[in-house]
C-alpha cells in the first residue's frame, strides 16, 4: 500500500496542519507503510526536509492559489494499484488535485477538510469562495471517496453540504512530553498560543480579561504567535496590541512566535491555557497545553468538550461574559487544584491520544478504500 498525503505547506510552524500532517507520516512510516508527503516549496528550509517529503514549486507565481502544474503531473503518474491519495485542506487548486488525479486513475481519496467547511471558513473571502465552491471546490469533494474528520462537529459540518460519502472521526495525535518537574513552580499566567488571526478571538478574551484585572493583580496575560500567513502576509498583530491598549489591559505581553524547546516551555510555565476561538475543527494547541499538565479554557469554538468529563479545564459559550465568569473561577483556585487538572489533561493525552494508536485507526481506514474491509 503507498499513501500519498497531501498538504499545502509545513512551513507554518504555528499552523496544525504543519505539525500533525508531518506527525502522522511519520507515525505511519514507524508501523511500515510506504509514505510520502507532496507539499508546496513555500518559505521551505530544504536542508530540513525529511527524506518522505516531495516539493512542488509553485506555478506562475500564483501562490496564493497553490497553483502547482508539477504536483499535478506526479500525482497523475503515480501507480494505480494499492495506492491512496490523502488530501488535507480546500480553496487551493493542490486541495483539488487529488480528486482530480484520482478520478482519472481510479485511485481511492481521503479528504480532511481541516475546519474548511466551518461557517467561519464560508463567510471568510466570501467573495472570492463564492465563485470557487460551485466551479471547482465541491465538484471535487463529490468525487472523492471518502471524508476524514477530526471531531464530530466537523462530521457535522461535512455533513451540513450535503455531502453523503463516508466519514472515519479520528482525531489529531500528540507528542507527550517526558516526565514533568513535579516542584515546578508555574507562573499565574493566562497564555494564548496559535496564529494571531481574527478567528482565535484574542479580542473576545481581552474583553473579559478588563473586566476582572483588577481583582488578580498577581496574574498576567501572555500571547505568543505570529499573524503572518502562508504568504507571509500579517498586519493583524499590530492591530490587536493596539486594541488591547485602547481599551485598558494591563499586565498583556505579546511575546512573538515560538518553538521547538522555547514553545514547550512556555506551555510549561503558564498556570492556564486560553483559547477563546471562534472557530476550530480541532485546536492542536490545546493537546500540546494538557500534553504538558497545562489546564485549558476552551470556547465551543473547539471540540474540547472532553475538558469538563476528564476534568482538565473549562469548556463554555463563547462570549465575554462567559470567559470572565470563568477567569473569576479559575484564578482563585489554589496551583495544587491546577495541577491536578492538569495530570487529569495529561493522562487523557496519553490514553487517547497517542500518535501510535491513531496511526493505527487511519491504516484500517486506508486499508478498507483498498480492500473493502476492517479489521
Amino acid at each position: 500500500m503507498k499513501i500519498i498525503q497531501i498538504n499545502p505547506t509545513i512551513s507554518m510552524e504555528a499552523s496544525g496542519p504543519s505539525y500533525s500532517v508531518p506527525r502522522l507520516c511519520e507515525s505511519l512510516i514507524e508501523q511500515n507503510q510506504d509514505v510520502s508527503l507532496a507539499t508546496l516549496n513555500l518559505n521551505l528550509d530544504q536542508s530540513k526536509v525529511k527524506p518522505y517529503v516531495k516539493t512542488f514549486p509553485v506555478s506562475l507565481g500564483l501562490k496564493r492559489l497553490g497553483l502547482s502544474f508539477e504536483m499535478l503531473q506526479w500525482l497523475n503518474s503515480q501507480p494505480k494499484q494499492q495506492t491512496i491519495f490523502h488530501n488535507h485542506g480546500m480553496w487551493q487548486f493542490n486541495g483539488l488535485y487529488p480528486s482530480w488525479a484520482g478520478k482519472k486513475n481510479s485511485i481511492p481519496v481521503i479528504s480532511s477538510p481541516r475546519g474548511t467547511l466551518s461557517k467561519w471558513s464560508f463567510n471568510s473571502g466570501a467573495y472570492a469562495k463564492k465563485f470557487f465552491w460551485p466551479l471547482l471546490q465541491k465538484p471535487a469533494l463529490e468525487n472523492i471517496t471518502c471524508f476524514h474528520a477530526t471531531s464530530i462537529n466537523e462530521y457535522e459540518e461535512i455533513r451540513s453540504h450535503g455531502f453523503q460519502q463516508p466519514v472515519a472521526v479520528i482525531p489529531n495525535g500528540i507528542d507527550i512530553p517526558e516526565q514533568l518537574q513535579n516542584n515546578r513552580k508555574r507562573a499565574k499566567t493566562l497564555l494564548f498560543l496559535g496564529r494571531v488571526h481574527p478567528k482565535k478571538g484574542i479580542d473576545l478574551m481581552l474583553n473579559a480579561w478588563l473586566q476582572v484585572q483588577s481583582y488578580f493583580p498577581e496574574w498576567n496575560i501572555v500571547i505568543a504567535g505570529s499573524d503572518l500567513d502562508i504568504l507571509g502576509r500579517g498586519g493583524y498583530l499590530k492591530k490587536i496590541k493596539q486594541y488591547s491598549e485602547e481599551i485598558g489591559c494591563k499586565r498583556v505581553d505579546f511575546i512573538g512566535p515560538v518553538y521547538g524547546e522555547e514553545k514547550l516551555n512556555t506551555y510549561k510555565n503558564a498556570s492556564l491555557f486560553v483559547l477563546p476561538t471562534y472557530s476550530e475543527n480541532f485546536g492542536m494547541t490545546v493537546a500540546e497545553s494538557l500534553s504538558v499538565g497545562t489546564p485549558a479554557i476552551v470556547s465551543h469554538g473547539a471540540p474540547w468538550q472532553g475538558l469538563i468529563e476528564n476534568k482538565a479545564g473549562w469548556w463554555i459559550e463563547g462570549n465575554v461574559e462567559q470567559f470572565a465568569d470563568t477567569f473569576k473561577k479559575a484564578l482563585i483556585l489554589s496551583d495544587q487544584d491546577l495541577k491536578i487538572m492538569g495530570e487529569n489533561g495529561r493522562n487523557w493525552m496519553r490514553k487517547d491520544f497517542s500518535w501510535d494508536n491513531l496511526a493505527s485507526k487511519y491504516i484500517e481506514v486506508y486499508k478498507w478504500l483498498l480492500e473493502g474491509q476492517i479489521e
